[in-house]
């Protein structure tokens, strides 16, 4: 399954020892790494600012006042500090859901969102672009995940005598499976599409210092399938694929598990991890890395669902920083150029920003790009002496 993991993304990687052994509870931290600094309220408008011949789109939402974003549909949905939003294609906002989070984060999978306020009980469902319902967990939030027709699932912290705790519902609310870790905390959370499959990860400390685990179980049994630990590694991401393969993303490696069996796709410098993107790891999976010397040195490693390599990292420019990654398409972009490539490696296209580029989001067949003065939209297919954009 593509359950995007709090990534994130979209993410600069903030690495979570950093904080420290004894501040375990600070390895949410790096999930939310994308901080949000000041306000902007509710004063949003999907008015065209600028547009050039080739459609290219400008909306005025402030980069800063963006937790994350995400494909929707044609178009894009974005948590701001005060709002969910939903974009079509066009660039309209075609529904919007205010919220009053402190800390707010999200999970999907294809129109299901659960948003919550990640450090207090509160999330809510989203279905279809409106609020489904709200709810109130039993202790504070960790981390959720949205599955296949309707399941979701969401981790507590310090609940009834557990360090964390996992609960998995049905679309109707109801309870399908309940967990509690003693020792560890719960970083993520990954739901299966084809069976009734939960994996964690968890974090904490062992005699042998930091560790971290990956447990998988099925429905009804709370004894796991199996679990894994590695010592002094830090999980980024896991995620599904549809055979139930589970992908693993760790702050050194990248491997898929099968049955228990992990099998190391690919290895990196630790702490030089920028970005990842697996939410399509059956179709692509694309990773991008900083260099072990030289850290401003980036290297993008691609692969398909076979973990073939499908480009060659030298031949990107080592100044990119941002990606997003489609089902036949990604994209790639240093401070204000962004180069699409198609799922077997293939250049596509690529655009030139006038400003400095915070994210990208490819959809369908174009690039949303969010900046410091909102949106713009490319084709995978454009070419810069075509989509340069006009300033105001």
């Amino acid at each position: 399954m593509a359950t995007r993991q709090e990534d994130n993304q979209k993410k600069s990687i903030a690495v979570v020892k950093m904080i420290g052994m004894v501040l375990l509870f600070g390895i949410l931290v790096f999930a939310a790494a994308r901080v949000i600094v000041g306000s902007s309220g509710s004063d949003y408008t999907s008015d065209t600012l600028t547009v050039d011949p080739q459609g290219e789109i400008l909306y005025s939402i402030p980069s800063q006042a963006v937790a994350d974003m995400t494909a929707y549909e044609t178009g894009i949905a974005v948590l701001t500090d005060s709002d969910m939003l939903y974009f079509d294609a066009a660039g309209s906002i075609t529904r919007s859901a205010q919220h009053a989070y402190r800390s707010p984060a999200f999970a999907f999978y294809d129109r299901e969102f659960l948003v919550y306020d990640r450090g207090t009980p509160n999330y809510r469902i989203e279905i279809n672009a409106a609020v489904y319902d709200e709810y109130t967990a039993n202790a504070d939030l960790l981390t959720a995940a949205v599955g296949t027709n309707g399941t979701y699932a969401v981790a507590t912290l310090a609940d009834g005598g557990f360090q964390s705790k996992l609960y998995v519902y049905a679309a109707d609310g109801s309870l399908r499976f309940e967990w509690g870790s003693a020792k560890h905390f719960i970083t993520h959370i990954a739901l299966s599409d084809s069976k009734d499959r939960y994996a964690v990860a968890l974090a904490g400390s062992e005699s042998a210092g930091y560790v971290s685990q990956i447990q998988v179980f099925e429905r009804g049994v709370t004894q796991p399938l199996y679990t894994l630990s590695y010592n002094d590694v830090t999980v980024l991401a896991i995620d599904f694929m549809k055979d139930d393969t589970l992908a693993l993303v760790t702050d050194s490696f990248v491997a898929y598990i099968e049955d228990g069996v992990a099998e190391t796709k690919l290895e990196y410098a630790i702490s030089s991890l920028l970005s990842f993107d697996l939410q399509h790891a059956d179709e692509i999976s694309v990773l991008l890395s900083s260099g072990y010397v030289d850290e401003d040195n980036h290297r993008v490693f691609a692969w398909d669902k076979n973990g073939k390599a499908i480009l060659d990292p030298a031949a990107v420019s080592p100044n990119v920083s941002r990606l997003s990654v489609e089902k036949k398409y990604f994209a790639v972009a240093d401070e204000k150029n962004i180069t699409v490539y198609d799922r077997k490696g293939a250049f596509t296209g690529e655009a030139r920003s006038v400003y400095n580029i915070d994210r990208l989001q490819v959809v369908g067949a174009r690039v949303f790009c969010l900046h410091e003065n909102g949106f713009s939209v490319w084709s995978v297919h454009s070419r810069l002496a075509q989509t340069d954009e006009v300033a105001n």
